[in-house]
C-alpha cells in the first residue's frame, strides 16, 4: 500500500515536472513569435520614418532591429531545444525531479550561431535583411 502511494506520488511529480517544461517550452516559443511580430514592425516604422524625413542614410537603422531580433529569435530557439532535451531526460527518468538545471544540455557559442540558420529562423529573418539592404540600396543610402 505504501509503496502504491510513493509510485503514485512519484508519477504525480514527474507529470508536474513535465509541465512545468511544457510551460517553458510554450513561453519560449511565444517568445520567438512576438520577436517577429515586434522586428517586421520596427523596420516598417523606420521605412516610414526615412520615406518622410527623405533621408536615405537613416535606413541603415533598421538594420539594428532586424539583426537584432535574428539574434534573439536564434537564442530563444536554442533554450526551447534545451528545455525540449531535458524533457526527454525527465521522461526517460534521467533527471531529477522538479531539476531545471540545464546546463548539461547548453551549446554554447556554437549552438547558437547554429540557430541563427535554423529552419525556424532564418527563412523570416534573412529576407527581411535582403529588403532592408534591398531599401537601402535603392534609396541611395
Amino acid at each position: 500500500m505504501a509503496a502504491d502511494r510513493r509510485l503514485r506520488d512519484s508519477d504525480d511529480a514527474k507529470l508536474k515536472h513535465l509541465e512545468f517544461i511544457h510551460n517553458v517550452i510554450g513561453r519560449l516559443a511565444g517568445n520567438s513569435f512576438w520577436l517577429k511580430g515586434w522586428s517586421v514592425t520596427l523596420v516598417a516604422a523606420i521605412f516610414a520614418v526615412a520615406a518622410r524625413d527623405a533621408t536615405g542614410s537613416f535606413l541603415w537603422v533598421a538594420l539594428v532591429p532586424a539583426f537584432a531580433f535574428w539574434g534573439l529569435d536564434a537564442f530563444y530557439r536554442g533554450q526551447e531545444h534545451v528545455f525540449r532535451d531535458m524533457h526527454d531526460d525527465v521522461v526517460a527518468g534521467d533527471v531529477d525531479l522538479m531539476s531545471m538545471e540545464t546546463c548539461k544540455y547548453e551549446k554554447g557559442p556554437v549552438g547558437w550561431l547554429g540557430d541563427l540558420f535554423s529552419r525556424s529562423v532564418w527563412p523570416f529573418h534573412l529576407p527581411l535583411v535582403v529588403v532592408v539592404a534591398v531599401v537601402i540600396n535603392w534609396s541611395g543610402g
